[in-house]
């Protein structure tokens, strides 16, 4: 907050409002970096654990698209969600991974676990991990290999910018229905993935020919957005994570948002 031409940073307590002295900013900044470290940390090791397919359901091989979505609060040892929730009929239609209908669940050391398999597959393709602190972290396996070549697809009904759009809004309800408090880190990554191309179909085909490139790199580790509150929408604040990918591939941006940055899915069907 500015004051007379200042900043002045406040909390609250009891008595309401009141401006923070040096020794309190310099513990909240402290453990603001402390926090940011560990959540950064979380994503390391959580993505180490995926590489070497120790994850709670055996995946399909092949390239994967991991979503982490954390609380700022999720270290605090008295942070705990309310479980019991996800029993009640207002939280079937989010307890679904990526993609998938979420036909199978158990508890686990972790949380809870939410996967499904498709009937050509042998093992499941996707999960959805509820950690006992509110974070969440989803892996699909399958978007990145519908095709035998290595295609990232830009395409109505299998446009992964969309499919993670449709995901993160209800993930993003499933954490306020157990009790998570904002802000949080959202975080996605691509794994297995050098070699890979943007497919875009017909509409961008003449640009496709000029700025398409293979990915360099194994893993795309998409820089964490901040999500301020649940009144959010993921179609607008996942637009930096999106250019990334695209950018990657040789694009300027996603092609999926208009030159204002408003989401528009230009897709073009199979």
């Amino acid at each position: 907050m500015k004051f007379q031409k200042h900043w002045r940073f406040y909390s609250r307590n009891s008595a309401g409002k009141y401006p923070l002295d040096v020794s309190e900013l310099r513990t909240l900044f402290e453990l603001s970096v402390t926090a940011v470290e560990r959540i950064r940390n979380f994503r390391a090791e959580r993505l180490g654990r995926i590489i070497a397919e120790e994850t709670p359901v055996p995946l399909k091989e092949g390239a994967r698209i991991v979503l982490h979505i954390v609380p700022f609060g999720a270290f605090d040892p008295t942070t705990k969600v309310d479980f019991s929730v996800l029993q009640q009929n207002a939280s079937l239609r989010l307890r679904k991974p990526i993609l998938g209908r979420g036909e199978n669940e158990r508890y686990n050391f972790d949380g809870l676990v939410i996967y499904d398999r498709l009937a050509q597959l042998p093992s499941p393709h996707t999960y959805l991990q509820v950690f006992r602190n509110g974070i969440i972290e989803a892996v699909e396996a399958y978007l990145l290999n519908i095709s035998e070549q290595k295609q990232i697809l830009s395409v109505k009904g299998y446009d992964f910018e969309e499919m993670l759009i449709e995901a993160l809004d209800r993930f993003l309800s499933l954490q306020s229905l157990v009790g998570v408090e904002p802000p949080l880190f959202v975080m996605l990554t691509l794994l297995r993935v050098s070699g890979y191309v943007m497919y875009v179909r017909d509409r961008f085909h003449f640009q496709s020919l000029e700025y398409t490139h293979p990915i360099d790199r194994d893993v795309l580790l998409i820089p964490e957005l901040t999500v301020e509150s649940f009144e959010l929408e993921a179609a607008d604040f996942m637009r930096p994570a999106f250019d990334a990918v695209w950018n990657a591939s040789g694009w300027p941006r996603s092609m999926n948002y208009d030159e204002k940055g408003k989401w528009e899915d230009l897709s073009i069907s199979v």
